[in-house]
């Protein structure tokens, strides 16, 4: 019965360090997922950017002969990505209008074709901007085969110059969000040792140092924040190959150091800021009286 009790009062006074890994590891894994969205602002950007389509409309009755002269014309140009250079016909375009706009009856009951054949391809991001996009738009103009040349001018207008908006606030936003997180770990710890409270002032009444009663403290601190930072990193992780998944031309792979370090950052803070909560909260019980401690 007596060892009963002792197991009870020890269960009582053991901090309760898995929620702490957990909610840690939830605060960590937030950061790090803002660091993973600051860290790819530009490649999503161009990501963004090199979505958008050019559409060269030709003018009807084109022959195959002229339809592969425009075509070889847009491939010659270095700003369009290559690979992303083809050929709709006015009968695929007519199919593809259908399937999306289902129901409507006016494209169903439509007796002619009023669509044309048309080239369309994406352009590189780094050339991605109105100017560029005009003068490109001028010169497939000049041939005579070329009704029109329709691209989202707003879009790509709207992509150049919000980004460094983005690049400002996404500074700003990390910072709070660090100082947010300290406070949070802080507090998750705090909780963690309130428990121990007692046992801690104890052990100084009894003569023993501050470091020596830091040290266990400190080092399963450091221990659980490196737990929490791996499964921060493993949530991470696991975002990372769904956008790879749904995302696919998002080259992600190409930074594996960035993300490598960023994931090495992330258990490093969560021991760092581990280290220092514990230390702070553990001397915080010491300086209080014991009445305090009530």
């Amino acid at each position: 019965m007596p060892s009963s009790n002792g197991r009870l009062r020890a269960s009582k006074t053991k901090p309760n360090y898995l929620l702490s890994i957990l909610s840690v590891a939830m605060v960590l894994f937030m950061l790090g997922l803002f660091g993973l969205i600051v860290l790819h602002l530009n490649s999503l950007a161009d990501f963004l950017k090199e979505k958008v389509e050019v559409i060269v409309e030709l003018r009807d009755g084109s022959s195959e002969e002229d339809i592969a002269i425009v075509k070889d014309m847009v491939q010659e140009e270095k700003m369009v990505k290559q690979q992303t250079v083809r050929h709709v016909g006015k009968e695929e375009a007519l199919k593809i209008m259908r399937e999306d706009f289902a129901g409507a009856t006016d494209i169903e009951n439509l007796g002619l074709n009023p669509l044309y054949d048309a080239i369309i391809f994406n352009v590189n991001a780094r050339h991605m901007d109105s100017r560029q996009l005009a003068l490109l738009s001028d010169k497939l103009k000049d041939n005579d085969i070329v009704q029109a040349v329709f691209y989202e001018e707003k879009l790509v207008g709207s992509i150049v110059s919000n980004l460094r908006k983005m690049a400002f606030l996404a500074l700003g936003l990390s910072l709070l969000f660090i100082f947010i997180a300290m406070a949070l770990i802080n507090n998750t710890i705090k909780l963690a040792l309130y428990s121990n409270r007692f046992l801690i002032k104890n052990m100084e009444l009894v003569g023993a140092s501050w470091s020596f009663i830091r040290r266990p403290y400190i080092r399963k601190g450091v221990i659980n924040g490196i737990y929490s930072g791996i499964l921060a990193t493993l949530g991470l992780g696991i975002i990372l190959l769904l956008v790879w998944q749904q995302m696919p031309g998002f080259n992600i792979a190409a930074e594996w150091l960035t993300i490598l370090l960023l994931m090495l950052s992330v258990i490093g803070i969560g021991a760092l800021v581990s280290w220092w909560s514990t230390r702070r909260n553990v001397n915080r019980y010491l300086k209080m009286r014991l009445d305090d401690l009530y």
